[in-house]
């Protein structure tokens, strides 16, 4: 008898489990459902990136050109894009949670240029905020794709080790080196969480 009420509770429990407003959202319009599997209207979009990169290791400076293009498959009209810059960790304002020598704290990413589709982007169409830019666009409709070119540089940390940096004399480890979109999905929309030192990505 204990054991069938306990079964009972325990299923009542499980009917009666809280379901955040923007999961029931995804199972209303059918992109997830309620076992995880993926549901029939599911997507994602995609990002191929052509990357060309230069690494000095006298003057520490990474360069490079980052050529992406993005696909959006969602349903929905997108009107910017969000992107990823784990290299502003070693921002000087940059929101951290973990500790970086002052020697490694630096100007950033800096752009030297950058196209969003045939438009050339200057800083009141992007806002960089720590490792996290948002850029305005021409919308870009659901099965169309845009082509994105970044050119860009950003000095490696020396000391401070996360993920990238001097590993000893003439060993360098550059990681997160490009400019990387953010992922738009049908939960939340953009990700526009950042990145602090301590914890993985969503890609």
């Amino acid at each position: 008898v204990i054991l069938m009420l306990l079964f009972s509770i325990t299923d009542s429990w499980s009917q009666d489990l809280f379901i955040p407003l923007n999961i029931q959202s995804a199972f209303n319009k059918d992109t997830r459902s309620a076992d995880g599997q993926p549901g029939k209207k599911y997507w994602q979009n995609r990002a191929d990136y052509n990357l060309k990169i230069n690494f000095n290791p006298k003057k520490m400076l990474v360069e490079g050109v980052a050529t992406i293009t993005y696909h959006n498959y969602s349903p929905d009209t997108l009107k910017k894009l969000v992107f990823k810059l784990a290299m502003n960790l070693y921002k000087k304002d940059a929101n951290r949670l973990v500790d970086v020598e002052a020697e490694d704290e630096n100007d950033g990413i800096k752009i030297q240029k950058m196209m969003l589709g045939t438009s050339k982007a200057d800083t009141s169409k992007y806002k960089i905020e720590g490792t996290v830019m948002s850029a305005k666009i021409q919308p870009l409709a659901p099965g169309r794709n845009m082509k994105i070119t970044i050119q860009y540089s950003y000095p490696l940390n020396k000391k401070s080790h996360y993920r990238t940096g001097i590993i000893e004399k003439g060993a360098f480890f550059i990681a997160y080196f490009f400019p990387r979109i953010a992922v738009y999905d049908d939960i939340d929309g953009w990700d526009n969480i950042p990145y602090l030192g301590n914890c993985e990505f969503y890609n």
